[in-house]
């Protein structure tokens, strides 16, 4: 489970920025007990304006589930985390994250520049203290006495470091890791969702592959969907092959490749599957029932769906949930049902946590229990570009206090104040202008 992430000079985050997963009496460096869920959180929750930065956060830990196990592959991966602050490209990023894997608690760090990697470190903590793995600089990366990583192994390892090119990742590569190659494993354990429509678009296909395969998956999904009360019924998946000229403009996309670079993605004809499968929902209503496609049935629906059954498969997995804008296109029960889901224990045997962000201030009200406890609640402010995420626990807050209101009449900051006033004044422009 995440423990911590930093980061500095990234994107809109120019000075460090640190989202603490553990709990605030927790200050050594393994639990009493083998028990990390009771030292952590089981979510992070970011609020703030339109364009603050929330969402950088969010997409940070994703693409360093994605570049982690593929930077040796190309160095087109590595060069999406260096994306200095505007005015500050003359200063490296640093990027450092703390984690537990089986037990192990491990800390990584890198700073990058233009040229690559500056400085790369890995610590372990199988016990109560720190190990170094490895730390690397520009071309060079020695390891610890105690990393239990071979000779051989090492050598492989240094074989494979280019400027773009993590040990991290190399380490990964060799047949003898060492006992520590929990430090890489750990990292496919993030499933990003993100709100673009080609995420939820390829998204929606794995989910509709792996409900057509599995009847246990199946059932569950009729029942995610009956539990949030749409008046849906059951669940139907069907096929029909792909229409032939969806197939010649593959193979033309196929064709055009060939003089494409080596780093773009490339589609073989051979590979592309004929067969499309697709869902149908059975809707009640009285004693008749009747069928929606897909491209009938309500965003909502598919929203719920494209949402609970990743959450499901990483709740039964463990690992990091992360998600933009959670909220979006649901009821604020459902969300609540969400995260209720990670909180529970017999929901979540694996200690899974959730980070996210959300527009919706209700997950911190008093509508029964709010369902963001304010240990979890992050803000997200930005000033003249710059942005920078705070604790909502570092503000004084009693226990009579309704953090909703407080949060909506600037108490905390992390709020737009819009001006109508501002665009009333054009409106009345613009109708004078055409009159």
């Amino acid at each position: 489970m995440l423990l911590s992430l930093e980061f500095e000079n990234y994107r809109s985050f120019r000075e460090p920025a640190v989202l603490d997963m553990q709990l605030r009496s927790f200050h050594t460096l393994h639990p009493k007990d083998p028990d990390w869920r009771g030292v952590t959180q089981r979510q992070a929750a970011i609020f703030g304006p339109n364009a603050s930065g929330k969402t950088t956060i969010i997409e940070l830990l994703s693409l360093l589930g994605w570049v982690i196990p593929r930077s040796v592959t190309s160095d087109h991966y590595l060069k999406h985390l260096r994306d200095p602050f505007g005015s500050d490209r003359d200063r490296p990023t640093s990027i450092s994250a703390e984690y537990v894997y089986e037990d192990v608690r491990y800390r990584w760090a890198v700073v990058l520049d233009d040229d690559g990697v500056l400085e790369e470190s890995l610590d372990a903590a199988p016990t109560s203290r720190w190990r170094r793995v490895f730390t690397r600089g520009r071309g060079e990366v020695s390891f610890g006495a105690s990393s239990g990583v071979a000779r051989p192994a090492q050598e492989i390892v240094g074989e494979f470091l280019q400027p773009w090119v993590l040990a991290l990742s190399a380490l990964a590569r060799v047949k003898n890791p060492g006992p520590f190659i929990g430090a890489t494993k750990w990292w496919g354990y993030c499933m990003p969702v993100h709100s673009v429509e080609s995420d939820r678009n390829i998204r929606h296909k794995w989910l509709t592959d792996l409900i057509s395969s599995d009847v246990a998956w199946f059932n569950f999904a009729k029942i995610a969907l009956a539990a949030a009360d749409f008046g849906i019924t059951d669940l139907e998946v069907n096929e029909a092959a792909v229409p032939e000229e969806i197939k010649l403009l593959v193979q033309k996309i196929s064709e055009l490749q060939e003089s494409d670079s080596e780093e773009a993605p490339k589609v073989e004809v051979e590979n592309a599957e004929t067969i499309v499968r697709y869902l149908e929902f059975v809707h009640s209503a009285g004693d008749e029932t009747f069928t929606l496609s897909e491209k009938d049935e309500s965003n909502g629906t598919l929203q719920w769906l494209d949402l609970i059954i990743p959450a499901a498969y990483c709740l039964l997995r463990g690992g990091v949930f992360l998600v933009d804008e959670l909220d979006s296109g649901l009821h604020p029960d459902l969300v609540r049902l969400v995260l209720e889901l990670f909180n529970r224990e017999d929901t979540n045997p694996r200690g899974a946590q959730i980070i996210f962000n959300s527009h919706d201030i209700t997950l911190l009200g008093n509508h029964g229990e709010p369902a963001v406890d304010k240990d979890c609640a992050w803000l997200v402010e930005k000033h003249h570009g710059e942005s920078e995420l705070l604790s909502l626990d570092e503000f004084q807050i009693r226990k009579n206090h309704n953090i909703e209101k407080r949060y909506m009449q600037g108490a905390f900051g992390a709020k737009p104040f819009p001006s109508i006033e501002v665009i009333a004044r054009e409106i009345e422009k613009l109708e004078m202008e055409s009159a």
